[in-house]
């Protein structure tokens, strides 16, 4: 996982290793040093085409540690097969998600940090 900072908000990129064996582990490797000071993430999905019950229990642990920090998360670059997941599990209710990575970081830092 590569994690960029733009000002205010963490951008991490999901590469194709996160759908791969273990991907989910380096994932949280990745977010879990930025939770105590970072209130602002992008999750760029921009390189993943599709999500299995494992990462998308990665990416519902890291919603939840998130805003139980206070912080705010936005997806970005979704592509339609994860668009679908999200809206058949419902999360597309939950999550914001944004069309590309710029709107993701202009949507996380005009996000109110109070709410859901």
């Amino acid at each position: 996982m590569k994690v960029s900072n733009h000002d205010d908000v963490a951008v991490i990129d999901l590469e194709t290793t996160f759908t791969a064996r273990g991907g989910e582990q380096a994932f949280e490797n990745a977010y879990m040093p930025l939770l105590p000071t970072c209130h602002r993430f992008v999750l760029d999905f921009e390189r993943i085409e599709e999500l299995d019950s494992k990462r998308l229990a990665a990416i519902v642990v890291f919603y939840k540690r998130a805003r139980a920090n206070g912080s705010v998360v936005v997806l970005a670059s979704v592509g339609t097969l994860v668009k679908e997941t999200l809206r058949i599990t419902r999360l597309d209710r939950i999550l914001r998600v944004a069309a590309t990575r710029n709107e993701g970081i202009t949507v996380a830092r005009g996000a109110d940090l109070t709410l859901p």
